[in-house]
């Protein structure tokens, strides 16, 4: 155990999820991102089956994405959360 205070290491429950969420991105969320209530943040959670975006666009393999949508369609979250997601996932991912 870590004698660092606040310095989290990860379990070996962590590290299956770590696994998991290679090829689903939610796993990830679900694990690391639940709230107290037991609700977990999902891409594209509230969308239409047409409308969704958000997980093509973490799951992307381009360099630069363009996302060109209306108000409240959750771009701002949805970059910071898949940049989440990379930065712990990706070596050397680099946002920025």
């Amino acid at each position: 155990m870590n004698k660092t205070k606040g310095l989290y290491e990860m379990t070996p429950a962590d590290l299956d999820v770590l696994a998991a969420s290679a090829a689903n991105p939610n796993v990830f969320f679900d694990h690391f991102f639940r709230k107290p209530n037991g609700r977990s943040w999902q891409l594209d959670f509230n969308f239409t089956e047409e409308g969704k975006w958000q997980e093509a666009m973490c799951m992307a393999t381009q360099s630069f994405i363009v996302a060109i949508n209306g108000i409240c369609t959750g771009k701002s979250l949805g970059v910071i959360m898949s940049a989440a997601y990379h930065g712990t996932l990706t070596p050397g991912f680099k946002f920025m």
